[in-house]
């Protein structure tokens, strides 16, 4: 599959890789935030010392950054995609020849699944889309007493 990057896609990346040393494999930017996906073994190497590299990168895209490690397995990277936050269940199936991934998670945990503004699940389920042509759906549920 061929990808064609615009010159503002390529010179992020640029400004991506020169700051952190590492390239990114996917990005969404919603605004006021920009989700990046990264080869998951080089996570601590992107967000640097301290978040350093992170800090960065906020000051020179004047926006929240917010990094999430790749998998090839679908139900990882959706682990990945919410690594604070409590999960019960992650389960995919096909309907009708499209893939859907259902999480079940701490119903404690919405405003973490949300994110500010609810960018953190909209930055997910186009992440998702973009890496597995998968549509994601989350649900809450109380923690057994």
């Amino acid at each position: 599959m061929k990808v064609e990057l615009s010159e503002k896609e390529i010179a992020l990346a640029n400004l991506f890789e020169k700051v952190t040393g590492v390239v990114p494999l996917e990005w969404v930017d919603l605004g006021k935030a920009i989700f990046f996906i990264v080869p998951y073994k080089t996570i601590t190497r992107t967000i640097g010392k301290e978040g350093k590299n992170i800090r960065i990168l906020e000051n020179k895209l004047k926006k929240k950054v917010f990094v999430f490690g790749n998998s090839n397995n679908i139900k990882q990277f959706a682990q990945n995609l919410f690594n604070n936050v409590k999960i019960y269940h992650i389960e995919v199936m096909d309907v009708m020849g499209r893939k859907e991934v259902f999480i079940v998670a701490e119903d404690r945990d919405k405003k973490k699944i949300l994110g500010k503004e609810g960018l953190r699940l909209k930055a997910a389920k186009k992440l998702m889309e973009k890496m597995f042509n998968a549509t994601l759906h989350i649900r809450t549920k109380r923690a057994p007493t």
